[in-house]
């Protein structure tokens, strides 16, 4: 997957029983981490991951996703819009709830960061000023 730095990107979220099908049992409100993207540099914003709620969640804090018969997806805005601010090669999305987890393995979401277009310049002055 190949995004740009400050757009976002609806996840689709499949629980996966270990013999590689939809976990129709994992329903309802879930309390996910996610990992695998840093940070911009400057000024410095966190990648992110909207609730169900449409809160912005940091990656690394808990996000709380709605599953339907295994599966979470974008409803309204909500539920798993990810935010990446920081151009990166080669970075792995995993998701985690605390006893299942996507840190190694084909399961991480592959993506390409690219750099967003120039969007405007700042100016400061070094002081002190004479």
């Amino acid at each position: 997957m190949t995004l740009t730095a400050g757009q976002t990107q609806n996840l689709t979220v499949t629980a996966m029983t270990a013999e590689g099908v939809v976990d129709t049992n994992y329903e309802g409100q879930k309390n996910l981490a996610f990992s695998g993207a840093d940070s911009s540099i400057s000024p410095a914003v966190a990648p992110a991951v909207e609730d169900n709620a449409g809160v912005a969640r940091a990656f690394g804090t808990t996000t709380t996703i709605d599953f339907v018969r295994g599966v979470a997806s974008v409803t309204g805005g909500n539920n798993g819009v990810m935010h990446l601010y920081r151009a990166e090669l080669f970075i792995y999305v995993s998701v985690s709830d605390g006893s299942i987890d996507t840190g190694a393995g084909t399961d991480r979401l592959l993506a390409t960061v690219n750099p967003s277009t120039l969007g405007k310049f700042a100016f400061s002055l070094t002081s002190p000023q004479t």
